[in-house]
Protein backbone atom coordinates (compact mmCIF):
# COMPACT_ATOMS: atom_id res chain seq x y z
CA UNK A 1 0.00 0.00 0.00
CA UNK A 2 2.91 2.12 0.85
CA UNK A 3 4.56 1.96 -2.51
CA UNK A 4 1.15 2.71 -4.36
CA UNK A 5 1.00 5.96 -2.53
CA UNK A 6 4.39 6.66 -3.12
CA UNK A 7 3.61 6.17 -6.95
CA UNK A 8 0.65 8.03 -7.11
CA UNK A 9 2.51 10.77 -4.92
CA UNK A 10 5.44 10.93 -7.69
CA UNK A 11 2.82 11.25 -10.59
CA UNK A 12 1.34 13.93 -8.85
CA UNK A 13 4.18 16.08 -8.70
CA UNK A 14 5.14 15.31 -12.10
CA UNK A 15 1.88 16.66 -13.74
CA UNK A 16 1.72 19.71 -11.61
CA UNK A 17 5.55 20.59 -11.92
CA UNK A 18 5.93 23.07 -14.93
CA UNK A 19 9.08 24.07 -16.25
CA UNK A 20 10.05 28.00 -15.81
CA UNK A 21 7.91 28.96 -19.27
CA UNK A 22 5.57 27.09 -21.65
CA UNK A 23 7.52 27.69 -24.69
CA UNK A 24 11.70 27.06 -24.36
CA UNK A 25 14.11 26.42 -26.41
CA UNK A 26 14.40 22.64 -27.72
CA UNK A 27 10.72 22.48 -27.21
CA UNK A 28 8.96 20.48 -29.82
CA UNK A 29 5.29 21.38 -30.21
CA UNK A 30 2.55 18.82 -31.96
CA UNK A 31 -0.80 20.49 -32.52
CA UNK A 32 -4.07 19.11 -34.28
CA UNK A 33 -7.27 20.57 -34.65
CA UNK A 34 -9.89 21.77 -36.84
CA UNK A 35 -11.07 25.25 -38.25
CA UNK A 36 -14.19 26.86 -38.18
CA UNK A 37 -15.89 30.72 -39.78
CA UNK A 38 -14.54 29.71 -43.64
CA UNK A 39 -12.97 32.51 -45.28
CA UNK A 40 -11.72 30.46 -48.89
CA UNK A 41 -13.48 29.11 -51.40
CA UNK A 42 -17.25 29.94 -50.59
CA UNK A 43 -18.50 29.69 -53.92
CA UNK A 44 -16.99 28.63 -56.65
CA UNK A 45 -18.61 30.10 -59.88
CA UNK A 46 -22.54 29.73 -60.83
CA UNK A 47 -22.19 27.00 -57.56
CA UNK A 48 -22.68 27.03 -53.87
CA UNK A 49 -21.59 25.58 -50.95
CA UNK A 50 -23.55 22.51 -50.14
CA UNK A 51 -21.40 20.79 -47.56
CA UNK A 52 -18.52 20.60 -46.27
CA UNK A 53 -16.09 17.92 -44.56
CA UNK A 54 -14.80 19.94 -41.33
CA UNK A 55 -11.19 20.46 -41.88
CA UNK A 56 -8.49 18.45 -39.96
CA UNK A 57 -5.10 20.66 -39.32
CA UNK A 58 -1.71 19.62 -37.94
CA UNK A 59 1.06 21.33 -37.10
CA UNK A 60 4.87 20.56 -35.82
CA UNK A 61 6.85 23.71 -34.44
CA UNK A 62 10.49 23.23 -32.79
CA UNK A 63 11.85 26.14 -30.43
CA UNK A 64 14.43 27.77 -31.98
CA UNK A 65 14.91 29.70 -28.64
CA UNK A 66 12.67 31.00 -25.77
CA UNK A 67 10.59 33.36 -28.18
CA UNK A 68 10.79 32.30 -31.91
CA UNK A 69 9.18 28.72 -33.43
CA UNK A 70 9.30 27.36 -37.04
CA UNK A 71 7.64 24.53 -37.99
CA UNK A 72 5.51 22.97 -40.72
CA UNK A 73 1.66 22.92 -41.30
CA UNK A 74 -0.75 20.70 -43.06
CA UNK A 75 -4.55 20.72 -43.22
CA UNK A 76 -7.47 18.86 -45.22
CA UNK A 77 -11.21 19.80 -46.32
CA UNK A 78 -13.74 19.04 -48.60
CA UNK A 79 -16.58 20.85 -50.10
CA UNK A 80 -19.87 19.61 -51.84
CA UNK A 81 -20.65 22.81 -54.81
CA UNK A 82 -24.04 22.92 -56.54
CA UNK A 83 -25.61 24.61 -59.70
CA UNK A 84 -26.98 27.81 -58.55
CA UNK A 85 -27.95 28.55 -62.20
CA UNK A 86 -31.39 28.73 -63.29
CA UNK A 87 -32.22 25.21 -63.34
CA UNK A 88 -34.29 23.84 -65.89
CA UNK A 89 -34.05 19.95 -65.52
CA UNK A 90 -33.14 17.98 -62.41
CA UNK A 91 -30.08 17.07 -64.42
CA UNK A 92 -28.98 20.28 -64.12
CA UNK A 93 -28.60 20.85 -60.61
CA UNK A 94 -25.23 18.25 -60.43
CA UNK A 95 -23.09 18.76 -57.27
CA UNK A 96 -19.44 18.83 -57.76
CA UNK A 97 -16.93 17.75 -54.89
CA UNK A 98 -13.31 19.95 -54.61
CA UNK A 99 -10.55 19.24 -52.23
CA UNK A 100 -8.31 21.09 -50.85
CA UNK A 101 -4.77 20.00 -49.61
CA UNK A 102 -2.63 22.73 -47.78
CA UNK A 103 0.89 22.49 -46.81
CA UNK A 104 3.62 24.81 -45.82
CA UNK A 105 6.00 26.42 -43.65
CA UNK A 106 5.26 28.49 -39.81
CA UNK A 107 6.73 30.99 -37.79
CA UNK A 108 5.51 32.01 -34.27
CA UNK A 109 6.62 34.31 -31.84
CA UNK A 110 6.19 33.27 -28.24
CA UNK A 111 5.12 36.62 -26.59
CA UNK A 112 4.03 35.43 -22.68
CA UNK A 113 7.63 36.03 -20.86
CA UNK A 114 8.08 39.61 -22.71
CA UNK A 115 4.49 40.58 -21.99
CA UNK A 116 5.22 39.88 -18.22
CA UNK A 117 8.27 41.99 -18.67
CA UNK A 118 6.48 44.82 -20.26
CA UNK A 119 3.45 45.01 -17.48
CA UNK A 120 5.56 43.61 -14.43
CA UNK A 121 2.24 41.49 -14.24
CA UNK A 122 2.16 37.70 -13.77
CA UNK A 123 0.47 36.00 -16.87
CA UNK A 124 1.30 32.29 -15.96
CA UNK A 125 3.78 31.80 -18.17
CA UNK A 126 4.56 28.46 -16.96
CA UNK A 127 0.95 27.23 -18.35
CA UNK A 128 -0.09 30.13 -20.45
CA UNK A 129 1.54 30.67 -24.18
CA UNK A 130 0.33 33.81 -26.23
CA UNK A 131 2.33 33.67 -29.84
CA UNK A 132 1.51 35.35 -32.93
CA UNK A 133 1.99 33.10 -36.03
CA UNK A 134 2.70 33.74 -39.44
CA UNK A 135 2.09 31.15 -42.80
CA UNK A 136 3.28 30.42 -45.55
CA UNK A 137 2.64 27.52 -47.84
CA UNK A 138 0.35 26.45 -51.09
CA UNK A 139 -3.27 25.07 -51.57
CA UNK A 140 -3.91 22.35 -53.73
CA UNK A 141 -7.70 21.92 -54.84
CA UNK A 142 -8.89 18.58 -56.58
CA UNK A 143 -11.72 19.27 -58.94
CA UNK A 144 -14.26 15.78 -59.10
CA UNK A 145 -17.30 16.49 -61.63
CA UNK A 146 -16.87 14.82 -65.09
CA UNK A 147 -13.06 15.67 -65.14
CA UNK A 148 -10.65 15.35 -62.56
CA UNK A 149 -8.73 18.51 -62.36
CA UNK A 150 -5.77 20.32 -60.07
CA UNK A 151 -5.32 24.28 -59.39
CA UNK A 152 -2.01 25.47 -56.71
CA UNK A 153 -2.54 28.76 -55.15
CA UNK A 154 -0.55 30.58 -52.69
CA UNK A 155 -1.34 30.89 -49.63
CA UNK A 156 -0.50 33.22 -46.71
CA UNK A 157 -1.64 33.83 -43.45
CA UNK A 158 -1.50 35.17 -39.92
CA UNK A 159 -2.99 34.35 -36.60
CA UNK A 160 -2.60 35.06 -32.76
CA UNK A 161 -3.26 32.35 -30.66
CA UNK A 162 -3.06 30.89 -26.82
CA UNK A 163 -2.44 27.49 -25.56
CA UNK A 164 -3.51 26.68 -22.28
CA UNK A 165 -1.37 23.41 -20.59
CA UNK A 166 -2.98 21.58 -18.09
CA UNK A 167 -0.19 19.37 -17.67
CA UNK A 168 3.69 19.97 -18.07
CA UNK A 169 3.07 18.10 -21.88
CA UNK A 170 -0.67 18.30 -23.10
CA UNK A 171 -2.37 21.55 -23.69
CA UNK A 172 -5.24 23.40 -25.67
CA UNK A 173 -4.52 25.91 -28.12
CA UNK A 174 -6.58 28.66 -30.16
CA UNK A 175 -6.48 30.62 -32.53
CA UNK A 176 -8.12 33.59 -34.09
CA UNK A 177 -6.95 35.14 -37.95
CA UNK A 178 -6.57 34.39 -41.30
CA UNK A 179 -5.31 30.74 -40.57
CA UNK A 180 -4.26 27.55 -42.65
CA UNK A 181 -8.13 27.23 -43.55
CA UNK A 182 -10.39 29.25 -41.56
CA UNK A 183 -10.60 32.17 -39.37
CA UNK A 184 -10.81 30.23 -35.89
CA UNK A 185 -8.40 27.33 -35.21
CA UNK A 186 -9.12 24.53 -32.27
CA UNK A 187 -7.14 21.61 -30.65
CA UNK A 188 -5.01 19.86 -28.64
CA UNK A 189 -1.34 20.34 -28.15
CA UNK A 190 1.51 17.83 -27.12
CA UNK A 191 4.98 19.60 -25.54
CA UNK A 192 8.08 17.18 -26.28
CA UNK A 193 11.27 18.39 -24.60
Amino acid sequence: MKKFIAIISLLLISLTSYAQSAFQQGDVLVSVGTSFIFYRNLENGNFSRAGTIIPAVAYAEYAINDILGLGMYGAFTSRKFKNVVSIQTIEDDFVFRTYYYNFGLRATLHLTPTLEEFTGSHLHSDRVDYYLAGLAGFEWKKYEDNQLETERTFTPGVAAGVRYYFSPTWGLFGEVGLGITGIATIGITGRFY
